[in-house]
């Protein structure tokens, strides 16, 4: 008796088996034709993203040249005028009429005072420049943003 439920069991775990495995064939067939219809509806296009951002890259290319420019001129600036400064303080010192050594001093004092201004100017504008270069950053990121919602709202229209 218990080979028979045993043959039985297995006849309908057999059935079960060629039931799920026909049903699994079903959903394949179903998923395909799904995919078939959704690759219909898809519409392929080549777009060639060159022809969008060359604009932007040569805009980028000469912002990054004029900032470079801009430095490197104000940099030959700062040195020719150190190199001034240096020379008319070597100058100065070589060619002094007097020998009064409170004279020399008072000048000396003011030199000091001269100098430290000039440094301290300078290491003022070395300070501004990264925030004004911040905010010129900033100022060409609303353009491209601005010039992008233009872009937007015309092709939308």
């Amino acid at each position: 008796h218990e080979i028979q439920n045993e043959l039985f069991l297995q006849s309908s775990l057999a059935v079960k088996k060629i039931a799920l495995q026909d049903e699994i064939a079903t959903v394949k067939q179903i998923h395909e034709a799904d995919l078939a219809e959704i690759g219909s509806r898809t519409i392929s296009i080549d777009l060639d993203p060159t022809k969008f951002f060359r604009n932007e890259l040569v805009q980028a290319i000469r912002e990054i040249r004029n900032d470079y420019d801009t430095d490197v001129d104000n940099k030959q600036a700062e040195m020719q005028n150190r190199y001034s400064s240096v020379y008319n303080k070597l100058f100065m010192r070589l060619n002094r009429p007097d020998t009064n050594p409170l004279y020399n001093e008072q000048k000396h004092g003011q030199e000091e005072r001269v100098c430290s201004g000039i440094l301290e100017a300078q290491n003022r504008n070395d300070y501004l420049k990264p925030t004004n270069q911040d905010i010129k950053n900033r100022i060409a990121e609303l353009q491209r943003k601005l010039n992008s919602l233009r872009k937007d709202d015309s092709f939308a229209q």
